[in-house]
């Protein structure tokens, strides 16, 4: 942290001083951070790029009030089971299906079986 050093005849002493650079480059970061965390950047090369912890990346991408990149819309989601319906129906293994969606296979079987998916053969 920056020190003033204060002597006049009225007072002498250290003072400490709001850094408004140090504030200025802190802005800067945490925009850079919210701006590659938009498009879908993984939390750990962000957090890699900035020494910075993976709760620390959230703290900042919340207090800039961005919008949870996974949130999908009710008519999102229903085309993407649809599509993920299709392609297992297709014969495609459920971890690849997953890989393709970001999920995990057992999340793809459970949006089988709540879709009422005929198992294919």
């Amino acid at each position: 942290m920056a020190h003033l050093w204060l002597e006049n005849e009225n007072h002498k002493g250290r003072y400490r001083v709001k850094e408004s650079l140090r504030l200025r480059k802190k802005d800067a970061r945490d925009t850079e951070i919210a701006e590659r965390y938009v498009p879908g950047e993984k939390i750990e090369v962000i957090a890699g790029g900035f020494e910075l912890s993976r709760s620390a990346i959230f703290k900042i991408v919340k207090a800039r009030d961005v919008s949870n990149r996974r949130a999908l819309s009710a008519e999102a989601i229903q085309v993407r089971d649809g599509e993920i319906c299709r392609r297992y129906k297709a014969g495609e293994p459920a971890r690849d299906i997953g890989k393709i969606f970001g999920l995990d296979r057992c999340h793809v079987l459970k949006i089988i079986r709540n879709r009422k998916a005929r198992k294919r053969i």
